[in-house]
């Protein structure tokens, strides 16, 4: 398997990305049982437009296609922040999305490793994500790749 690179979006694959993001956010906060389905998009829609109130130019905010290195095809995508209010300058993956016919690959520890050297060139010394609880297979990976987890949200059905 090739290595794979991170081209910044342009625009309309940003347009693309975002649209796609804010669906699947909606969908997994409705999953762990967070949001009301009615309300899911009103909602991730809210939550996006605080995070990038200047959209794909906000600062810190990094948005990109990632590519196999060879073959130049389109395997995935990533939106990686820098938050420098921390104790240390932190980068944190918001979102990474392996395409469909890419998952399963290797795509994703390539990806998040490349994700790793961006943000040291960005001056991060440290990065984190966010995993809903019952994506499993993502958890799987992430722990594979040296990811911890740093804390634990818990819930009870109380009927």
């Amino acid at each position: 398997m090739e290595d794979v690179r991170l081209e910044p979006m342009n625009e309309c694959e940003y347009s693309n990305f975002i649209q796609r993001e804010i669906s699947d956010y909606a969908s997994e906060n409705v999953a762990a049982g967070r949001w009301l389905q009615d309300e899911a998009m009103a909602q991730s829609r809210k939550t996006h437009e605080s995070l990038l109130p200047s959209g794909r130019e906000t600062v810190n905010q990094y948005f990109f296609i990632v590519r196999e290195e060879g073959t130049g095809k389109e395997v995935g995508a990533i939106w990686l922040a820098i938050i420098e209010q921390t104790m240390e300058k932190e980068a944190f993956v918001y979102y990474i999305e392996m395409l469909e016919g890419s998952r399963g690959k290797g795509f994703g520890g390539l990806t998040l490793m490349a994700v790793e050297k961006k943000a040291r060139e960005l001056g991060a010394s440290k990065i984190s994500l966010h995993a809903f609880w019952h994506n499993q297979r993502a958890i799987s990976l992430y722990k594979r790749v040296g990811y911890a987890v740093t804390s634990v949200n818990m819930s009870k059905r109380i009927r």
